[in-house]
């Protein structure tokens, strides 16, 4: 069992979507991989897609969250619907850091990506081998002084179960 596993992946555009069937559908994938990769604490960034299905899917399993936030505001730009959700899941969440005061900066995600790493044992990515944040993520984790850390990406998992609807 790994102690902390921190989360990495796409954002919800290049998954399933943003409707509600594609939000219920990678949460079920993401309960999945918790179970086939148990933990004892869940890290997530909280972004839209894999980040709050995961952390959905560990709050399901009783697995105590930590709402690794970027800034304060990440959720602000968002539509109603989504930031209820975000807001749901942080209140839920067992340990809420929020990394740096208010504003978006790419900067600010960069390095709450390397916060993650930093703070976890292993990373549960589902990349698809692009760059981009996830592949910034999956970056820091194979950088990592730690020769322990582990990389799991479950993106050939994903594909096979949804090769259909991506």
């Amino acid at each position: 069992m790994i102690d902390r596993l921190a989360v990495t992946g796409h954002r919800a555009n290049k998954l399933l979507g943003y409707g509600w069937k594609g939000r219920c559908d990678l949460s079920l994938f993401a309960l999945e991989m918790l179970k086939k990769h148990p933990c004892k604490e869940l890290i997530s960034g909280m972004a839209i897609g894999w980040d709050q299905a995961a952390a959905e899917a560990a709050l399901v399993l009783d697995i105590p969250l930590t709402a690794a936030i970027p800034f304060l505001g990440q959720q602000n730009i968002w539509p109603k619907e989504i930031r209820d959700y975000y807001d749901e899941l942080v209140e839920r969440a067992t340990t809420v850091k929020i990394l740096h005061p208010g504003g978006y900066t790419r900067e600010k995600l960069l390095k709450r990506n390397l916060w993650m790493v930093e703070n976890s044992d292993a990373l549960l990515a589902l990349w698809d081998g692009s760059e981009g944040g996830t592949g910034h993520c999956v970056s820091c984790c194979l950088t990592s002084p730690n020769r322990n850390y582990q990389l799991i990406n479950v993106w050939g998992a994903f594909e096979k179960q949804f090769r259909l609807s991506v």
